[in-house]
C-alpha cells in the first residue's frame, strides 16, 4: 500500500514534465470548443459592450483558453483571483486604479492593450455578493465611477448561481465543454506520436473510457506507460493494470468543493493528493487561510 503512495506520489512530481509540455501554447493547439474560441475571438475583434462570462466544469480549461487567446491578441493580463480578494471595497479600489491607469497609458499609445480576468468568481460570490456589485458597476458603469469600460473583463466560473446569474443580462455568455471521443482519440494519438508510445485501437478505446475525458489525466496514464513499459508496446491488462494504480481518482472537484472535502472528511493519502493536484497553488493558500 505505502509502496504504491510513493509511486503516486514520484508520478505526480515527474507528470509536471508533461503537463507542461503538452499545454497549448496557441488556440490552434487547443483540441476541442472550436466554435467557442472564435466566440472568444469575436468578442475581442468587434469589441463587443459588456463582460464576457465562460463557465465550465473545472480543469476544462477555462483560464488557460482565456490566456491564450488574450496573448494572441496582444493583451496585458491582469487577473484577479481568490488569493487577491479581501473585501469589496478593496476590489473596487484596485479595479478603479488599474482600468484608469489603463486608459491613460492607452491614450499615449495604441498598441498598449490590457484586458481583466476575474476567476474564481462561484466561490468568490458565495462569500459576498458585493463582489458581484462592483463587478456589474463596472461592466454597466451607469455612475460613471470609472474613466471608461472599455478595458475588456472577463469573468470565470465553473458553477452558475443565482448571483451570477445577475451578469447574464449584461455579459456574452460562453460555457466551455469538457472535450469528447473523439477530442481525446486525436490527443491520445498526438501524444503516442510524440512519444513512441504503442497503442491498438482496442487500448485506447479502454483509455478513453477511463479517462473522465480529462487531458490530464490520459495524459497522466501515458506518461505512467511510458515510463513503466518504455517502447514495448503494452497489453490491455497492463494498460488496465496502469488505470487502476495510478488514476484512483473521482472526477475533479472545484476548488472549493476540494478544500471542503480535506477540511470536512477523512480520506487517505491517494484522494488527499488527488484532490491536491486538482490546483496545487491555491489549495494550500486556502487551508492555511
Amino acid at each position: 500500500y505505502y509502496i504504491n503512495i510513493i509511486n503516486y506520489v514520484i508520478v505526480i512530481m515527474y507528470s509536471k514534465l508533461w503537463v507542461d509540455k503538452y499545454v497549448p501554447k496557441t488556440s490552434k493547439d487547443i483540441i476541442g470548443n472550436i466554435e467557442n474560441i472564435d466566440k472568444i475571438k469575436s468578442f475581442l475583434e468587434n469589441n463587443i459592450k459588456g463582460g464576457l462570462l465562460i463557465t465550465g466544469y473545472s480543469g476544462v480549461g477555462k483560464t488557460l483558453i482565456s490566456h491564450i487567446i488574450l496573448k494572441e491578441y496582444g493583451y496585458n493580463i491582469v487577473e484577479f483571483n481568490s488569493s487577491n480578494y479581501n473585501t469589496p471595497t478593496s476590489f473596487k479600489d484596485k479595479l478603479k486604479m488599474i482600468i484608469n491607469n489603463c486608459n491613460i497609458t492607452m491614450m499615449t499609445s495604441k498598441k498598449y492593450k490590457t484586458a481583466i480576468i476575474i476567476d474564481e468568481l462561484d466561490g468568490i460570490c458565495r462569500s459576498n455578493n458585493s463582489f458581484m456589485s462592483e463587478i456589474k458597476n463596472y461592466i454597466e458603469n451607469k455612475n460613471n465611477t470609472y474613466i471608461s469600460n472599455e478595458v475588456p473583463i472577463i469573468c470565470i466560473s465553473s458553477k452558475l448561481n443565482n448571483s451570477i446569474n445577475k451578469l447574464l443580462l449584461i455579459c456574452t455568455h460562453i460555457k466551455i465543454t469538457k472535450p469528447d471521443k473523439k477530442d481525446i482519440l486525436l490527443f491520445i494519438d498526438k501524444v503516442c506520436k510524440n512519444e513512441n508510445i504503442i497503442l491498438n485501437i482496442k487500448n485506447k478505446e479502454l483509455l478513453v473510457k477511463n479517462s473522465q475525458y480529462d487531458f490530464r489525466k490520459v495524459l497522466q496514464v501515458l506518461e505512467n506507460i511510458k515510463m513503466y513499459f518504455k517502447d514495448s508496446p503494452p497489453s490491455h491488462s497492463d494498460i488496465l493494470n496502469t488505470i487502476n494504480t495510478f488514476s484512483e481518482k473521482d472526477i475533479d472537484s472545484s476548488l472549493y468543493e476540494s478544500i471542503y472535502t480535506i477540511n470536512n472528511n477523512k480520506i487517505n493519502y491517494l484522494k488527499l493528493l488527488g484532490l491536491y493536484n486538482c490546483d496545487k497553488p491555491h489549495i494550500p493558500y486556502l487551508i492555511h487561510q
